[in-house]
């Protein structure tokens, strides 16, 4: 895996949704592979952006942190910048 020869990443994330909006940067990341860590992160995740673990978006989720192959990828962002073509 890459990332283990070379933590360093770049990311970007954006809202295809009108107004565009998003943050890049670039940082470090660790990857987490202890099972209770990784499913306690997907259901941190899985509540906030679905309000519930019963969303099916959320069961996929959730099922998914608990193979024994799943992973976290964490960045530790040292620079980011951010766009909000909806802000004037």
């Amino acid at each position: 895996m890459n990332i283990k020869r070379n933590p360093k990443v770049y990311f970007s994330v954006d809202d295809c949704n009108i107004p565009y909006r998003g943050v890049k940067g670039r940082g470090v990341s660790t990857i987490l592979e202890n099972q209770t860590m990784v499913t306690e992160i997907a259901e941190k995740i899985s509540l906030k952006y679905y309000g519930a673990l019963n969303h099916p978006g959320a069961k996929a989720l959730v099922g998914r942190s608990k193979q024994k192959d799943a992973i976290v990828i964490e960045i530790n962002p040292k620079f980011f910048s951010t766009w909000d073509f909806g802000k004037t």
